[in-house]
């Protein structure tokens, strides 16, 4: 009899456990065994918003990005804060780091804002540089593409016109006034370069403003 007592009790437990179950199913819209939904129609909806929300967010701060590479980056605020952090630091006199700085063998195209910054900070901070390349013409095997790859030059090694540099091939001839009276500026201690004037607005990489002095190969 006590075997039977038990067993009927446990039964009943059983059955009342069950109950529980079924009714916690009732109040959550169904069991997940059944396969039907149990998501309330608003827990989509906030779902939704989330996911709106979080997309509109990350297009907000591309677009700041954007509009501060365009704006700020381009300044020589930025360009000045820039150099300092990387190199122009160690010109600050009176400090353990302090060291002496030359600027060597820099060069450029385009009398446009990148070479007008450039003079801008070589002035400001009376910086010693070196100038390259003064020579008209060269002795090349190949080149640099525009994708960073080196190429050999088409026909062979040979003496071609120098780009970069100050004087033709003759030796003699000034390629570019603007850029002999910005380096003889930057000469004099404490350089007397001022800004005054853009040679070429439409400065960018692969463009030349002026026509290139190329002539023949030499």
């Amino acid at each position: 009899l006590q075997v039977d007592r038990y067993v009927m009790h446990s039964d009943e437990s059983c059955d009342e456990e069950t109950d529980l179950f079924q009714k916690s199913d009732d109040r959550g819209g169904g069991s997940s065994g059944s396969g039907r939904d149990i998501t309330k129609p608003w827990d989509r909806g906030l779902v939704i918003r989330l996911q709106c929300f979080i997309v509109s967010v990350i297009f907000l701060v591309m677009c700041a990005a954007g509009l501060f590479a365009a704006v700020v980056v381009d300044t020589y605020w930025f360009y000045e804060r820039w150099l300092d952090k990387q190199w122009g630091f160690a010109l600050e006199e009176g400090q353990s780091y302090t060291a002496p700085v030359w600027m060597g063998e820099f060069g450029y195209l385009n009398h446009g804002p990148f070479w007008l910054m450039f003079m801008r900070y070589l002035s400001s901070r009376d910086v010693d540089f070196a100038y390259w390349a003064i020579n008209g013409i060269k002795y090349s095997e190949g080149f640099n593409g525009a994708d960073g790859v080196y190429r050999p030059l088409p026909g062979g090694a040979r003496w071609v016109v120098e780009l970069y540099g100050i004087l033709g091939p003759d030796w003699q001839t000034v390629k570019k006034a603007w850029m002999v009276r910005d380096l003889q500026a930057l000469m004099d201690s404490p350089s007397r370069w001022l800004p005054t004037d853009i040679g070429c607005v439409t400065d960018f990489l692969g463009h030349f403003c002026d026509v290139p002095f190329r002539g023949p190969d030499v």
